[in-house]
């Protein structure tokens, strides 16, 4: 019989996340653990994070809440995931409208690693069309500041749509899943003005479509989609590694090499709430 578990208990599955388990190393919530006693947590961090606590940054650990999905989420999910089908390379589903596409993964699946990446593609969202500011710090490898970014965010949802109408999809050729604008910048002062706005779209033989706005040549220009990796701003962040990953899943090869149990942040603050 195939081991089948829900997407939301699976710790450890490419880009699934969870702060579950702390018991396999000498950790508890209320410990902090630091590069002087990284050695009690090593095996529970990613080489990232790894990385950059041995450079100084401090990682608190608090108790693990389950995070739950947001209810109409959910309930898409209930209604449409049965119906969603995977083609046989894995790089493209047919009949999704809403929800979770995978709510169950047996991770033995040749495909679970796309089924992983589907649901990534699909994540849960508390709002179809999202509007905000934040702040971004470059950290250098001695863990001091290197460069502030401030920004405004834009992103339109244009399938799966829970919240706003028109529901579940704002009709567009060629269809798209999202489009989203970063900026205008205010920070650094040697790139106020940039905007980068880009379109994640669905037929799977259509590159997504990307372009940047220069406050200096008051001119917006395409960005090739084999540039799409290449950093961005004098920083080592690139339109590909947005929200984890960003890319379009049909140029890539995804496999589920193991599971395993880390720490790591899954909810901030009162997000979404």
């Amino acid at each position: 019989m195939k081991k089948l578990r829900p997407l939301y208990n699976l710790l450890a599955v490419i880009l699934a996340l969870s702060t579950a388990g702390l018991g396999r190393a000498d950790v508890k919530p209320g410990d902090t653990i630091t590069k002087d006693n990284l050695a009690q947590a090593e095996e529970l961090l990613t080489p990232s994070t790894r990385w950059m606590v041995e450079r100084g940054m401090p990682m608190p650990i608090i108790e693990t809440k389950k995070v739950l999905w947001p209810q109409a989420y959910r309930e898409a999910t209930e209604k449409y995931a049965a119906q969603v089908k995977l083609a046989a390379d894995g790089r493209d589903i047919a009949n999704y409208v809403a929800g979770c596409p995978f709510p169950a993964i047996d991770i033995n699946d040749p495909l679970a690693g796309y089924r992983v990446m589907w649901n990534h593609e699909q994540s849960p969202a508390v709002i179809d069309n999202a509007g905000t500011t934040f702040t971004a710090q470059v950290m250098n490898s001695q863990g001091g500041s290197d460069r502030t970014y401030e920004l405004a965010w834009r992103r339109l949802m244009w399938t799966g749509r829970l919240y706003a109408d028109p529901k579940p999809t704002i009709a567009h050729n060629p269809p798209t899943r999202h489009a989203n604008l970063f900026g205008p910048l205010s920070l650094p002062h040697d790139l106020k003005g940039l905007a980068l706005l880009f379109f994640h779209y669905l037929p799977r033989d259509t590159p997504d479509d990307t372009y940047v706005y220069s406050p200096e040549l008051r001119k917006v220009r395409p960005i090739s989609f084999a540039n799409r990796s290449d950093a961005l701003g004098g920083s080592d962040f690139d339109v590909d590694s947005m929200y984890g990953f960003n890319g379009s899943i049909v140029h890539w090869t995804f496999r589920v090499l193991a599971e395993k149990e880390i720490v790591a942040v899954v909810h901030s603050g009162k997000y979404g709430d």
